[in-house]
C-alpha cells in the first residue's frame, strides 16, 4: 500500500494541487495532510475544495485549532519576539481570510489520527507525540527523539510543524517529517517537500519527495494580497527570510540566514557594534587594517575562532562562529552564492599581497603562462 503525506500547507493552494497531481501519478492509493493548513500565503480559502475534491484526509494543526476557535494567536510556539511579530502578521491575515464555513470545518478534524495501514500501526500528528506544537527536530538528541517515539509506540510516526523533513529510525519506530508544502525547506530550492510512504505487511519504508509547483504564481499572489516581502522572497529563493531564532544551531547552519537583517549590524564601522559582535581571527587577514580604516583604537582580538587558511575563515563565517574580513575576490564564491553577507559597503586595503613566481624559462611552457594569466585575469 502506497500512501502520500503532506503537511504545513500554509495556503498555497498551488503546491497542494501539485502534490494531488504528483502523489496520484505516483501511485498513491491515499493523500493525507498533518495540518496547518492556513498561514504564509493569501489564498486560505483556495485550499478547501482542494481538501475535499481530491478526498485528503486531514489532521488539525496548530493553526487550524486557532482559526476554527477564533483564537488572538495561531499558537506556534515560537518563543523569540522577532519570530512572534511576523507569526502575528500572518495569522492577523488569514484570520480575517478565512471564510467562517471553512473555519467551522476546521474545528471536526482531530489533532492526531492513529489507524492500522497493511498490518502497520500508524501514527499521524502535527508537531508530535508531545504536543500540537511541539518541534521535532531532526538534531535533537537521541534521549529527545526516544521521548517522542516511546510515547506513541507506533510502527510509524508522521509529523510536520517544522517546516524540515527528515527520517530517522527510533527504535521500532520509524519516524518522518513530511516537511511542507507551502514554504520551501530553508534549503535554497524552490521546491516544497512530501513524504511517499510505503506499507506491506507490517514493513513499511519512506522516501521524501521534492515537488516542483507554480511557485510563481504563489508569489504574484502573495503580493497582490500586500503580504510581506520578505515572505516572498522565501518562495522565490528557496531561503528562509522569518521565523528565524525558533530554529536550532544545526538546521540553522545549512540555510542562508543565521540571524534577522534587523539584528545584523547595519555598517560595521563603530565601536558599538564591534564590542557586539564575534571576531573571527586569522594573520592572514587582521583585524587591526579595518580598525584603523575605521577610525578606531581597538587592539587586535585575541580571543574566538582563529584559522589559518583564508578559505576555513569563509566557511566559519557562514557557519554563523562569527564575522570575516573577506577579500572580495577570494570570497567571491561566498558572496555570490549567498553563503556570507557583505555587511558594510566600506573596502579596507589588506596589508598583504600575492605574488607569482617562476623559474626562468617556465613561462614558455604553454600551462605555466596560460595558468599565470588565469591568475591575473581571476584576481585583479
Amino acid at each position: 500500500m502506497l500512501i502520500a503525506v503532506c503537511g504545513g500547507v500554509y495556503s498555497n493552494p498551488y503546491a497542494l494541487q501539485a502534490f494531488v497531481q504528483d502523489a496520484r501519478a505516483r501511485g498513491a492509493e491515499q493523500l493525507y495532510c498533518l495540518g496547518d493548513l492556513g498561514g504564509y500565503g493569501a489564498e486560505p480559502d483556495a485550499v478547501w475544495p482542494l481538501l475535499l475534491d481530491n478526498d485528503i484526509t486531514v489532521v488539525a494543526g496548530n493553526y487550524d485549532v486557532a482559526i476554527g476557535r477564533g483564537d488572538t494567536d495561531c499558537g506556534c510556539g515560537y518563543s523569540d519576539p522577532r519570530d512572534n511579530e511576523f507569526a502575528q502578521l500572518m495569522y492577523d491575515y488569514t484570520l480575517a481570510h478565512t471564510s467562517r464555513d471553512f473555519a467551522q470545518w476546521m474545528t471536526t478534524l482531530p489533532t492526531e489520527r492513529r489507524m492500522t495501514l497493511a498490518g502497520t500501526d500508524v501514527h499521524m500528528v502535527h508537531g508530535s507525540t508531545l504536543a500540537l506544537n511541539d518541534f521535532w527536530w531532526e538534531s535533537l538528541s537521541e534521549e529527545q527523539h526516544a521521548l517522542r517515539a516511546q510515547e506513541s509506540g507506533a510502527d510509524l510516526v508522521l509529523c510536520t510543524h517544522s517546516g524540515l523533513p527528515w527520517t530517522k529510525q527510533v527504535g521500532q519506530t520509524l519516524v518522518v517529517n513530511v516537511g511542507v508544502l507551502g514554504r520551501p525547506a530553508n534549503d535554497g530550492r524552490t521546491e516544497v517537500w512530501y513524504a511517499l510512504v510505503e506499507l506491506d505487511d507490517g514493513r513499511v519504508s519512506a522516501e521524501l519527495v521534492p515537488l516542483a509547483y507554480d511557485w510563481q504564481a504563489q508569489a504574484a499572489s502573495m503580493r497582490a494580497g500586500g503580504l510581506p516581502e520578505a515572505f516572498v522572497e522565501t518562495v522565490e529563493t528557496g531561503w528562509w527570510t522569518t521565523c528565524l531564532e525558533i530554529v536550532p544551531p544545526y538546521e540553522r547552519s545549512l540555510g542562508r540566514y543565521q540571524l534577522y537583517r534587523s539584528a545584523l549590524p547595519t555598517g560595521f564601522e563603530t565601536e558599538a557594534e564591534m564590542a557586539q559582535t564575534r571576531l573571527i581571527r586569522s594573520p592572514l587577514e587582521p583585524w587591526n587594517t579595518w580598525f584603523t580604516n575605521c577610525g578606531l583604537t581597538r587592539s587586535e582580538p585575541y580571543v574566538g575562532a582563529q584559522f589559518n587558511d583564508m578559505g576555513l575563515v569563509y566557511d566559519a563565517a557562514s557557519s554563523g562562529f562569527g564575522v570575516a574580513l573577506v577579500r572580495l575576490k577570494l570570497g567571491a564564491a561566498w558572496l555570490d552564492g549567498g553563503r556570507l553577507v557583505r555587511l558594510s559597503t566600506r573596502s579596507a586595503p589588506s596589508p598583504h599581497k600575492h605574488y607569482v613566481c617562476w623559474k626562468p624559462g617556465a613561462l614558455e611552457r604553454w600551462e605555466c603562462a596560460a595558468f599565470v594569466d588565469w591568475l591575473k585575469q581571476s584576481f585583479h
